[in-house]
């Protein structure tokens, strides 16, 4: 059966890899438990038959051995599929695109099931803790709390459960796998959570007292949605939290630097006091959902840098989640060319796609005068990329079918379907020479570690 082509990806839904058999095991176990409770399931055997033909046969980011496994596992899953709970099934599907081995294979929702509730509480997983940033009525205290375990799970030992949902590493899963912790259902379809009706929290809270709380799960509908990264990250409430009565965190002295007017996703600043032009990428994308394009705001930054080359340069990628990396590889080089001192170019567990080819192309512009400063990056420099969405006739989730190779350290030249190489951004490693990770503490504490270590470097070059 042939899938149909899809572009709706209206809810893009992405989770890490893991041991095929012990995940299908707890999939059956719970079959039965859960076949009461199903809603009409006719055309899944269909659908995941199409999904190996139309997915895993053409998607090139399976190794062969990653190839067989998801094979394997489509033939062992499919008899239980009809009687299978609409999470479990979800978990099934992402079971397979994890297998890939690659972030860009992701399953989107499309027009099939979604949960039907989720909790009223947004997570940041900051790489030394997992902390509640946003929350309803009713649990405001809990914002800003560090989550010590999840129904008994350590944030470590949650990690390792998620992971067998997606391809990508443990970067990108602490920026993009939380949906499976605050979406109803999801964790106890997995076997990760005792109800499927609520969580049991273990927290410490901003006083510093311990205490547990069980948090319900609450209809969908009431929970605002749709946060980019620094909005969530920020004190500023959308319109829909502040009808709903959320909160956020605050700050006593205003918003960190990286964090300023959190609804933009583009941003050029003058930093006088080290003699630095700051350009904010907060995606690649050519415009998004409010209409911010990115086109204006290239010829903006080339227009600056052409009336003023700038002393020192600070390219910020932290929160660039990727898009269209021609739309920006020409400003890269004019950046480069026009500045005449020092180049900082931050990255972190958000940098992804075109963020990270962006960050990439910079060092391989600048050079020497080049400083990468931050956290590691989102994806291994090796990915496959590009492609298009394909969708299953029955359940209607879709399915990246990527067949685009990006190698940002070895280059992918003689290899079928090499995309990256005409972008010229081939460099030996992307690791931060100025570590500054964007932490919890930093957080909760309104700094921003990248412009500190910044300061610091320049200081220390005079």
């Amino acid at each position: 059966m042939a899938m149909a082509q899809c572009t709706n990806t209206r809810a893009n839904v992405r989770f890490p890899r893991g041991v095929a058999g012990a995940i299908l095991t707890s999939l059956l176990a719970m079959h039965a438990a859960f076949a009461a409770d199903a809603p009409p399931a006719g055309g899944r055997a269909a659908d995941l038959d199409a999904l190996a033909t139309a997915y895993v046969m053409k998607s090139r980011a399976f190794s062969e051995a990653g190839r067989r496994a998801a094979l394997e596992y489509i033939d062992r899953v499919k008899p239980a599929a009809p009687g299978l709970s609409n999470e479990q099934y979800l978990l099934a599907l992402l079971r397979i695109t994890g297998l890939s081995g690659n972030a860009h294979d992701s399953l989107h929702t499309g027009d099939g099931w979604r949960p039907s509730t989720r909790l009223p509480l947004h997570f940041i997983w900051f790489p030394d803790e997992l902390v509640i940033a946003r929350a309803a009525p009713g649990q405001s205290d809990l914002v800003g709390a560090t989550v010590l375990q999840v129904d008994g799970l350590s944030p470590t030992d949650l990690l390792g459960r998620l992971r067998p949902y997606s391809g990508g590493p443990d970067e990108y899963l602490r920026t993009h796998m939380l949906w499976l912790l605050e979406n109803g259902g999801m964790l106890h379809a997995m076997g990760a959570a005792r109800s499927p009706h609520g969580l049991v929290l273990d927290l410490v809270l901003r006083d510093g007292t311990r205490t547990q709380r069980t948090v319900s799960f609450v209809p969908r509908a009431d929970v605002p949605w749709g946060l980019m990264a620094t909005k969530l990250w920020s004190s500023e409430r959308s319109h829909e939290e502040i009808q709903a009565g959320w909160q956020s965190h605050a700050w006593t002295a205003g918003a960190p630097f990286h964090l300023q007017d959190p609804g933009n996703f583009f941003r050029l600043e003058h930093l006088p006091d080290i003699d630095a032009l700051y350009v904010q990428f907060r995606a690649n994308s050519t415009a998004d959902a409010m209409g911010q394009e990115i086109g204006p705001f290239v010829k903006r930054v080339q227009d600056e840098i052409e009336q003023r080359a700038p002393q020192n340069l600070v390219l910020d990628l932290r929160f660039d989640v990727g898009g269209d990396i021609d739309q920006t590889r020409q400003l890269i080089r004019e950046l480069a060319a026009r500045t005449r001192g020092r180049i900082y170019v931050m990255t972190g567990s958000y940098t992804f796609s075109a963020g990270i080819v962006a960050a990439a192309a910079m060092l391989h512009d600048g050079g020497e005068r080049v400083t990468l400063v931050g956290e590691p990056v989102g994806d291994r420099l090796r990915f496959w990329s590009e492609g298009a969405d394909a969708c299953l006739p029955h359940s209607k989730y879709c399915v990246r079918v990527t067949d685009g190779l990006w190698d940002i350290t070895q280059g992918c030249s003689g290899t079928t379907g090499c995309y990256g190489d005409a972008y010229d951004a081939r460099v030996p490693a992307l690791t931060p020479t100025l570590v500054a990770p964007l932490t919890a503490r930093a957080w909760r504490e309104g700094r921003d570690p990248g412009m500190e270590a910044v300061r610091a470097d320049l200081r220390a070059l005079e």
